[in-house]
């Protein structure tokens, strides 16, 4: 994942006792005109030419409003597809355009890696979440090679073997590039040859200058190439035994050499944009013969040609959606006809989206073609005989029971990395009230993530999403006393330093600001009450624009408010009648009514159906006690509502793809909201011995 600026709304400190408050005046998806723009003209510097791998280059367009709004801050520039080269996926304007008036945006961008013709597009997107005016293109060409040194080129050919391994990344790499002694003086590549016998080799280039791009290109027996770029870092210190001090630079590269690769002479150059080049042979032999008995087993790998900087076995293997892959069985029953299943794992589930017949040859092994589905990720499952009561739903879901004869593999399917968007999350609050944590699971895999992880010396809790899907909302008192509001960054690949992740939206001693929830323009509504007032009582309701630097008091008592889809209405929890009702509030009409009027107890904890025309929300189980006793949905309007489903479910979140997740006995679950009740018993999706709460699907 690249790194992202976090929004500008996140930029502003923020001190909410110094800002007035205000009447709330309403997103703008409201207003009445219509958003129009022309191309007036595109300028790209340097305007033509090939450009060398990862150079920078900018773009200008300079546009026309042709509409009748003005545009304001609440318009953005939004990356539509194609090569995002290093932009923001968005980014608000920073001025006011009325109609008829130009307005020029420049992006600076960055070439990609590799060769070839590469096009972005990006749109005006207006308040209302839609995109308007005309397509905004940005085209170049990275030429093969460009911006290495075409001539002078010096050769260095020696390269230095020795015995022994090491990891990379630490400054006893260093001692690997001075094992025959001297090769700091110039560049080096140091590798060991005996790793060949185990088809791997670990590559350390020493000596290059801090700074330096290198291209690592390797080429094997079939004459197919691939490469990978590489910076040069800041010169580390390495001790010996004997307290000698030696300081150079010392890159790390690993290559693996996948069992279906052919064996044979791999050719690995190294170029450095000065000039220099190393080249070596690497001798890679055939793969070590299978130790043991054989069992039942299956594989897949990429048809085309294996690219030894990214082999892995089965399971780790990614592809993109229409990739062709070989799927191959082997210690299967000799000459046998048998059924291959392919299955989507979502929610812990496996759920069939193909099937197909395989025959092995008289050694029990077959070999077949496959394309790779939509994203997510997939088993793959061989059995002689379905088990039909190994089927729910329709004969849509698997339980994973093998016979004697089955074998398994898997394999992950992702967008392509110019499309791809921030995958299904669900964020929620996993602890003892008052020393809680905030957990974020990602659905198609179900690995888990910590933003906050405080040893319940602290309480994290309520967590609601940005809109982009990057970033969680969520109260702490974990930094003061009193309660405050953060974000943090979703950093799955731990690239990100922790110093950049944390963002503290308020500091306000006095006050609690508690209960977040973000609407898709990225106002957050929230629970406002005095420092230490029970979490579980009424508040004022508030809303944080930080973008404009403003807050606005909504003139209302409850708590858990939850903007509508289209950010124009709220539902939230108030005690104003005695007993938890759900009301509804109409920010641009400002009118509010009871949602759940007819509510046999306390209603509690509203949430939006994805069109915005629904809230289910849980029943207590009586006007004295709490304890959940099922679910409720209810026309926005307030009609008549319906029990969904009984039980001590609570905290209920309906997804934009139809699920509903709640709190249980034993943790998370989660139904299908398609049918008037749940089709089969809620789902056991997060199992956990602790209390959990509060959960909220990414947009």
């Amino acid at each position: 994942m690249q790194r992202r600026s976090w929004p500008l709304l996140l930029l502003i400190a923020l001190t909410l006792l110094a800002w007035p408050a205000a009447a709330f005046p309403g997103p703008a998806t409201a207003q009445g005109c219509t958003d129009e723009a022309e191309l007036v003209s595109q300028e790209l510097d340097p305007a033509s030419g090939s450009l060398a791998p990862e150079a920078t280059f900018t773009v200008e367009w300079t546009l026309r409003n042709t509409g009748e709004c003005t545009w304001n801050r609440d318009y953005r520039l939004l990356f539509v597809s194609g090569e995002r080269m290093g932009s923001a996926r968005t980014a608000r304007l920073r001025t006011q355009v009325a109609p008829g008036a130009t307005l020029t945006l420049t992006l600076d961008l960055t070439a990609p890696a590799e060769p070839g013709e590469y096009r972005g597009l990006w749109r005006l997107r207006g308040p209302d979440g839609q995109n308007f005016g005309p397509e905004l293109i940005a085209e170049v060409r990275v030429a093969e090679g460009a911006g290495l040194a075409e001539t002078g080129e010096v050769t260095l050919p020696e390269v230095l073997v020795f015995g022994g391994r090491g990891g990379g990344g630490s400054p006893d790499d260093l001692s690997f590039c001075l094992e025959l002694g001297g090769s700091l003086e110039q560049p080096s590549l140091v590798f060991d040859e005996d790793d060949l016998q185990y088809r791997y080799a670990n590559l350390y280039l020493c000596g290059f200058a801090p700074g330096t791009a290198l291209t690592v290109t390797v080429t094997n027996p079939d004459g197919d190439i691939f490469f990978r770029n590489d910076t040069v870092g800041e010169p580390v210190t390495y001790v010996d035994e004997a307290e000698n001090e030696y300081t150079g630079t010392v890159n790390y590269i690993a290559l693996r050499f996948h069992a279906r690769a052919p064996s044979g002479d791999w050719t690995v150059h190294i170029a450095a944009e000065e000039g220099l080049s190393l080249e070596t042979v690497l001798a890679v032999p055939e793969p070590l013969p299978f130790q043991g008995d054989p069992y039942p087993m299956l594989e897949n790998w990429p048809a085309a040609p294996i690219d030894p900087f990214s082999a892995a076995d089965g399971c780790n293997y990614l592809y993109q959606p229409g990739d062709s892959m070989n799927l191959a069985g082997a210690a299967l029953p000799p000459n046998a006809t048998l059924q291959l299943g392919v299955y989507q794992e979502r929610l812990y589930e496996g759920y069939r989206v193909d099937e197909m017949t395989v025959a092995t040859d008289e050694s029990g092994a077959f070999l077949t073609t496959y394309t790779a589905p939509e994203p997510g990720s997939y088993s793959l499952i061989v059995l002689q005989q379905v088990v039909p009561e190994g089927f729910h739903e329709d004969g849509l879901r698997y339980e994973m029971g093998f016979e004697e004869v089955s074998a398994f593999s898997c394999f992950t399917v992702a967008a392509p990395a110019e499309e791809e968007a921030y995958p299904l999350r669900l964020a929620l609050t996993q602890g003892e009230p008052g020393a809680a944590d905030v957990l974020v699971l990602t659905v198609a895999t179900g690995a888990g993530y910590y933003p906050t992880y405080n040893l319940s010396e602290c309480d994290a809790a309520e967590p609601a999403w940005w809109p982009d899907g990057e970033w969680v909302i969520y109260q702490s008192n974990c930094g003061a006393e009193d309660y405050d509001l953060y974000a943090y960054q979703i950093d799955t690949t731990f690239t990100i330093p922790e110093e950049e992740k944390l963002i503290r939206l308020t500091n306000t001693p006095e006050l609690d600001e508690t209960e977040p929830h973000v609407d898709p323009s990225g106002l957050i509504v929230y629970r406002q009450a005095p420092a230490g007032t029970p979490l579980d009582e009424s508040g004022e309701l508030w809303v944080l624009d930080g973008s404009r630097g403003e807050l606005y008091d909504l003139g209302l008592t409850g708590r858990a408010p939850a903007w509508s889809p289209d950010g124009s209405r709220i539902a939230f929890m108030s005690d104003l009648e005695g007993t938890w009702l759900v009301y509804v509030y109409d920010v641009l009409e400002e009118s509010l009514w009871v949602a759940s009027e007819r509510c046999p107890t306390h209603c509690r904890f509203p949430a939006w159906s994805p069109d915005g025309e629904q809230i289910i929300y849980s029943v207590a189980a009586s006007t004295e006690d709490l304890t959940p006793s099922g679910l409720w949905i209810v026309s926005a309007e307030g009609e008549r509502p319906r029990r969904w489903l009984s039980g001590p479910y609570d905290r209920p979140t309906w997804s934009a793809q139809g699920w509903i997740a709640f709190t249980g006995p034993n943790g998370i679950y989660r139904a299908k909201a398609a049918a008037r009740r749940p089709s089969a018993e809620p789902y056991l999706y997060h199992n956990t011995s602790g209390p959990v709460g509060a959960p909220g699907w990414s947009y």
